[in-house]
């Protein structure tokens, strides 16, 4: 009864199917009664004035800015800053604890039961929900979405993995790692990867089990599917599609208006 009562608050704006999964992680994460994450009394924050709820998890170390809110059953730890009107809420855990850092600026917000640790950044109008993670060094900035499963984890000895574009969207259950950079308008779905020093930008999309890696570019309206990999120095653009098993490597330069490749191109 408890779980339809407050599928049924969490309706009303919207994210009924995230809840189960929050409520269900709600006990491991401390809270011994989730429906008590939507009371909604809360409190000034003493460092930075902001509003906690009185259900959230949030250490003294942490600054939350006039404008911003915590909020239900998020768990904030260690070297955090919400600078702008940032929200994180649901059953989030954001942790800045051993070494990490985490600053929140703009409008950026982090909800339902996503992860953040690690050196991270988010400004603009970035966004991590779901059941995402972000790990390591990472700045994600602009309209940037990290949601369902997906998985961000920058290099801590690197540059780290950055996200920035009018439109940037990664979900399912890819991973954008190490010192990877998605950049303009980008989508990345089901368990494609960019790795390495690899770059996705310029309208390009990764679907199915692609692989971008090492120090390869994709751009220009290109599409990377199936179980192929770009890799070395290679270049894809010019609306190329990659499909199937296809490896392209080396130096290749893919620019070929709209042309189509499943084999083996060096």
């Amino acid at each position: 009864m408890i779980k339809q009562l407050t599928i049924l608050e969490r309706g009303v704006i919207g994210c009924a199917n995230a809840l189960v999964v929050g409520l269900l992680f709600a006990p491991t994460l401390g809270h011994a009664d989730a429906k008590n994450c939507f009371a909604g009394t809360n409190h000034k924050h003493l460092n930075g004035g902001g509003l906690v709820d009185d259900s959230a998890e949030v250490d003294a170390s942490v600054f939350v800015g006039p404008k911003a809110a915590i909020k239900n059953c998020a768990i904030v730890k260690g070297n955090v800053k919400l600078t702008g009107e940032n929200v994180i809420k649901d059953f989030t855990v954001v942790d800045g604890s051993e070494g990490g850092e985490i600053v929140l600026s703009d409008s950026a917000w982090v909800q339902d039961t996503a992860m953040v640790s690690g050196k991270v950044e988010l400004s603009g109008s970035a966004l991590v929900k779901d059941q995402a993670r972000v790990n390591g060094k990472v700045k994600i900035s602009g309209v940037s979405n990290v949601v369902e499963h997906a998985v961000i984890d920058g290099s801590m000895t690197g540059t780290g993995v950055e996200l920035n574009g009018p439109e940037v969207n990664v979900g399912g259950f890819s991973q954008i790692k190490d010192n990877a950079k998605v950049l303009d308008y980008v989508l990345i779905r089901d368990s494609a990867q960019v790795t390495g020093n690899a770059t996705a930008k310029g309208n390009s999309k990764l679907f199915g089990f692609a692989l971008l890696t090492e120090n390869a570019l994709l751009t220009d309206s290109a599409i990377l599917g199936g179980h192929s990999i770009t890799s070395g120095k290679a270049q894809v653009g010019g609306q190329t599609i990659v499909n199937g098993r296809a490896h392209i490597t080396g130096s290749a330069s893919l620019f070929k208006k709209k042309s189509y490749y499943r084999g083996t191109e060096n």
